[in-house]
């Protein structure tokens, strides 16, 4: 149990630093001065007045960004039995290093400013963290030690909706940029970053609309789960009532949205909490299903070896098909299309250059890794889960699994490259790793999940 705390903390660390380089440094077309007038400029920015009343959403990014990291590092050591007070030192300065690191290599990109504002920012969220982990560590260790405890497919689903319900509160509420007084909350009101009535709110297009409300729903799907079946409910007893599990995921919604309130950059709408509510209700729906996940079919007779749907390899690759088919309709959308030849070839050059992805600031860059992350990781839980349904060698599977990832990675160029002709859009070889990457977690998601049917619950080949 210590080891499999010990890995999830690294994974949740290791991921937020990807996230915070990615959203830092893309489109990595470093230049500029040497190594040593670099640091002569980043040091200079130590010297100069700090200014907080500009960029506050940057800022407090650069905040709400470190805690996690922070909690996640201060976890590592002390899964690996390091006392509280040295983990959280460990962590901080570890913490510290990093932000200067990041920072200082902005030095050399032409599109990103080194800020000792942003260093600062960062070493208070890590400090943030650190306390963080200090309250909370308690239910953190049992919530990550309990892995290794849950031997149905299900469990480890409800699981899994715990770090989900912790990392969609966290993208709701970024950059934390919280409102100063009343008089900026009156603000938001008078810019109508406030929606009142419900669906009254104008889309560019149909389409957009369509995506948003969709989107609205399929985020809180995995909350009703939780509702339903987690949160102190035993999943050996069952699920809640409906109501009283509908009521609980509803008020999560709610909490979400007038949390979003006091976010000054945020947008809060009923129309939010009407579609995350109908996602809430859909997820109690499906929360029976999910506990009798990957268990075996009892037959008329009584005895046991059913082998449904989901245990088979087809059904998860047609699933992947179809999402495939999702992402392509989501990404191929353009008002207009390219038919120049030396436009296009120019395109394809910028496209293998890395200088096409600039998000502009970290709050966008962070914004667009995690949007492609969420987008991409299905697609390597369908695919992963092809692997894993069926008994086979631990060869044979590490072979399969290798073909499906270099599968993925192949769909997530294909997509890329699909954009060339569209006007509205700037395909990435950055994209092209980060999608690929998205849909090598969701396989490793996957294998979580279904290694805990691994022992006498899959079917034979």
């Amino acid at each position: 149990m210590q080891r499999a705390a010990s890995v999830i903390f690294l994974v949740g660390a290791v991921s937020l630093v990807a996230i915070v380089l990615v959203g830092s440094w893309a489109p990595f077309e470093f230049q500029g001065p040497s190594l040593a007038e670099g640091w002569r400029q980043f040091m200079a920015n130590f010297t100069e007045p700090i200014d907080l009343s500009h960029g506050r959403a940057d800022l407090a990014v650069n905040v709400s960004v470190a805690v996690p990291l922070a909690f996640c590092v201060a976890g590592l050591f002390e899964s690996l039995g390091a006392p509280l007070i040295l983990a959280g030192l460990l962590a901080w300065a570890g913490g510290a290093c990093l932000a200067c690191f990041v920072e200082l290599g902005q030095v050399w990109l032409p599109t990103r400013d080194a800020s000792a504002r942003d260093v600062l920012a960062q070493a208070a969220g890590h400090l943030v963290g650190v306390a963080a982990w200090g309250v909370l560590r308690v239910p953190a260790l049992k919530w990550a030690r309990a892995l290794p405890t849950h031997q149905r497919v299900g469990e480890r689903i409800i699981w899994l909706c715990y770090a989900y319900l912790v990392g969609v509160t966290f993208y709701l509420l970024l950059p934390l940029d919280v409102v100063s007084g009343p008089g900026e909350l009156a603000r938001k009101f008078a810019s109508r970053q406030v929606e009142l009535v419900p669906f009254s709110f104008a889309y560019p297009t149909r389409s957009a609309a369509v995506y948003a409300y969709v989107c609205d729903i399929l985020r809180f799907v995995p909350i009703g789960v939780l509702a339903a079946a987690g949160w102190g409910h035993s999943t050996s007893r069952g699920q809640r009532g409906w109501w009283e599990a509908i009521l609980l995921g509803t008020a999560v919604v709610i909490a979400l949205e007038c949390a979003q309130l006091l976010i000054a950059s945020r947008f809060s709408s009923i129309t939010d909490v009407i579609l995350g509510s109908l996602g809430v209700m859909i997820g109690v729906a499906l929360a029976p299903f999910v506990l009798r996940f990957g268990q075996p079919v009892a037959l008329a007779d009584g005895e046991s070896g059913g082998s449904p749907a989901y245990r088979r390899p087809a059904f998860w690759l047609v699933a992947a098909l179809a999402y495939t088919i999702v992402l392509c309709s989501l990404y191929w959308q353009s008002s207009g299309v390219i038919q120049d030849r030396q436009v296009l070839r120019e395109r394809l050059r910028s496209f293998v250059s890395w200088r096409t992805w600039a998000a502009g600031s970290d709050v966008a860059g962070i914004f667009l890794v995690i949007q492609k992350v969420a987008w991409f990781a299905p697609l390597g839980v369908f695919v992963g889960s092809a692997c894993l349904v069926v008994r086979m060698r631990a060869a044979g599977r590490l072979i399969a699994a290798a073909i499906m990832a270099l599968a993925c990675a192949a769909v997530c160029t294909m997509i890329e490259l699909g954009q060339l002709p569209l006007a509205s859009h700037t395909p990435s070889i950055i994209d092209v790793g980060l999608t690929s990457l998205a849909c090598w977690a969701g396989m490793a998601v996957a294998a979580l999940v279904w290694r805990a049917g691994r022992e006498g619950r899959l079917p034979q080949a």
